[in-house]
């Protein structure tokens, strides 16, 4: 009868040993997961671009473009962290030439002052080369203009603020909002290997 119950006991607490370890072990994955995904989370947008046989994906990897844009001088502008993350990718069959428009557009319902194109300024990192600074209005609305060949990709990292040099008629008024949206336009290029 000893027997039986010293198995029986064993069978226990293998059972109960193995229990344990599985448990532990999904604490081990579940820790480093939970680390991972503490950080700040933000979705990706995609749109895809077409125009004839051009097709061209957009990826917008922020929330909201339109939060609170400093006034600042150009240096400190470009230095600014704050970044609107994006990338367009050729997922189409031809080459493609297009255009990065960033516009400043209210809604029907606006009844506040839009802040001029004139105010805005923008820096562009383009695959890690600086464009810029450039005022929405001296390039009007373009801020980038490029070519890909198929499964061709370009990263940009855009900063946007206020022209310093408009800050004394900004404070004359506090009511301006920016309506900012980036837009792409597309045709196919004649001038890019099919590769």
């Amino acid at each position: 009868m000893e027997n039986k119950k010293d198995e029986k006991i064993k069978k226990i607490r293998y059972t109960l040993a193995l229990i344990i370890s599985i448990v532990g072990l999904l604490c081990l994955i579940g820790i480093p997961s939970y680390a991972i995904l503490k950080g700040k989370l933000f979705s990706s947008n995609e749109q895809i671009i077409r125009a004839g046989s051009v097709e061209l994906s957009l990826t917008e990897y922020y929330s909201d473009m339109n939060g609170d844009i400093s006034v600042m001088n150009d240096k400190d502008g470009l230095d600014d962290t704050d970044t609107y993350d994006f990338v367009i990718k050729n997922i189409g069959s031809e080459p493609a030439t297009y255009d990065v428009k960033l516009f400043n557009e209210a809604p029907s319902d606006f009844s506040g002052n839009l802040l001029k194109d004139e105010y805005i300024k923008v820096g562009l990192l383009v695959n890690d080369k600086e464009m810029g600074p450039m005022s929405l209005k001296d390039v009007e609305n373009v801020i980038d203009s490029n070519t890909l060949n198929k499964k061709e990709l370009v990263k940009y990292k855009l900063r946007i603020w206020i022209d310093k040099k408009y800050e004394s008629e900004l404070l004359k008024e506090d009511n301006y909002k920016a309506f900012l949206k980036i837009a792409v336009s597309a045709k196919q290029s004649e001038n890019l290997d099919n590769n």
